[in-house]
């Protein structure tokens, strides 16, 4: 199995930040922040403590797409990767934690080496999931109505810009207040996000964050798109699917991965 370590792990980086301020706003352009704040599906305010889940990559999917090509039912790496199996468990925060576990033991080291790389990069994948979609269903990727920043109106939509530990975070939020795209300069990456979202009756509930970014010694920019389906756990929309296609290039990257077997805490 095949995977570009480099270009994976950057997707933790995607959404690492969070804002803080510049400028003191008017009591109107506060408004529009506090009614922004309050429009997501967010997970902690439907009582989620947390939750664990078991991730299971559809190897399958994943073969075929590094290596252009159908791939057999009977494939030996789909053999092999069936029994390396991965746990995610999300706090109020949307913070990761990460376990896995091997059926087998792994005596040859080479063979050794390359499971490391697949659990490693699989476990990036998750974390720079979690990362990303944790400032939409747990907390606000938006800052406080009464922190400072920058804020200008343009047309139907409304644009917060701030500094953010040596970062330039510019937000664009659409006419309906949902983050149209994210702007984030740092002297590490600068990245373009736009999320998609879809509207339940009790908030936007983010389906899809594209993201384009680009390191500062590479002169080529990256490009991943990660779409999140979703299911009804205990009345919660938890994420029962994740696909995540990267480019870079001409290297493409495909990770599919499915959420079951949920272990919900809710408050009380």
């Amino acid at each position: 199995m095949v995977f570009n370590r480099t270009l994976v792990f950057l997707i933790c980086l995607a959404l690492a930040y969070a804002p803080s301020g510049a400028l003191v706003q008017t009591r109107p352009q506060q408004e529009i922040l506090r009614a922004a704040s309050h429009i997501y599906y967010n997970l902690p305010n439907e009582g989620l403590v947390e939750v664990q889940c078991s991730a299971v990559p559809d190897w399958r999917a994943i073969l075929a797409a590094e290596m252009h090509a159908e791939v057999a039912p009977d494939h030996p790496a789909l053999k092999t990767f069936s029994q390396i199996h991965f746990w995610l468990s999300l706090d109020q925060q949307g913070s990761p934690k990460l376990t896995h576990k091997l059926d087998f033991p792994i005596t040859d080291p080479q063979a050794q080496e390359g499971i490391n790389q697949t659990i490693s990069g699989t476990e990036q994948v998750l974390s720079g999931f979690s990362q990303s979609v944790a400032p939409f269903l747990f907390t606000s990727m938006l800052p406080k109505p009464e922190d400072k920043y920058s804020y200008e109106a343009r047309g139907t939509q409304h644009l917060l810009s701030f500094k953010e530990e040596g970062s330039d975070v510019v937000l664009t939020l659409q006419q309906d207040l949902t983050v149209a795209e994210a702007k984030v300069v740092s002297p590490q990456i600068n990245v373009t996000m736009r999320p998609l979202f879809s509207k339940t009756p009790k908030g936007f509930l983010v389906t899809q964050i594209e993201s384009d970014y680009r390191l500062p010694n590479d002169a080529t920019a990256t490009n991943i798109v990660m779409k999140i389906e979703y299911a009804t756990v205990q009345g919660l929309q938890l994420p029962s699917k994740l696909t995540v296609d990267t480019r870079a290039g001409d290297a493409v990257h495909k990770m599919v991965i499915a959420f079951a077997d949920y272990e919900v805490k809710k408050k009380n």
